[in-house]
């Protein structure tokens, strides 16, 4: 938890000419609100933060959130520290009618979905080991 966006900042600085995007979760954001600040520092541009606001730690349990009781402003946080391009939606329809301009839109970008929370069902383990799922991604990025 709260490694996909320095993940993804690494990627952003080793593929200057490739868009990344990643997705993040808002526990996962919480626990590491710092990388936040590090994207504007390391002036990724190329870089998209899509989060996923459920207010509850998915992988853990669907425990809630310090946040889900707090007036946590993710748009404001992001506008503070200096993302030019922020956007929240609360509805899909609202987000599909938006979202190929935001993703057209000054990076970095910082995009606020709020969603509801996946069914149990639905959430399972990655089967694949890391070793594998790293080779692919490693495959991925010598496709230029």
């Amino acid at each position: 938890m709260g490694g996909a966006i320095p993940f993804a900042v690494g990627l952003a600085l080793a593929k200057p000419a490739r868009n990344v995007m990643v997705l993040t979760g808002d526990g996962s954001l919480l626990m590491s609100l710092g990388a936040l600040v590090t994207v504007i520092g390391a002036k990724c541009t190329n870089l998209t933060i899509v989060l996923l606001d459920n207010q509850i730690y998915d992988v853990t349990g669907g425990q809630k959130t310090v946040a889900s009781n707090l007036a946590v402003d993710y748009e404001e946080m992001a506008r503070s520290i200096g993302y030019p391009s922020v956007g929240t939606y609360q509805a899909s329809q609202e987000w599909k009618a938006a979202a190929a301009q935001a993703l057209q839109a000054t990076g970095p970008r910082f995009i606020w979905l709020r969603v509801e929370p996946a069914l149990r069902a639905d959430m399972g383990t990655v089967q694949e080991p890391i070793a594998d799922q790293m080779a692919r991604v490693g495959a991925l990025l010598h496709d230029d």
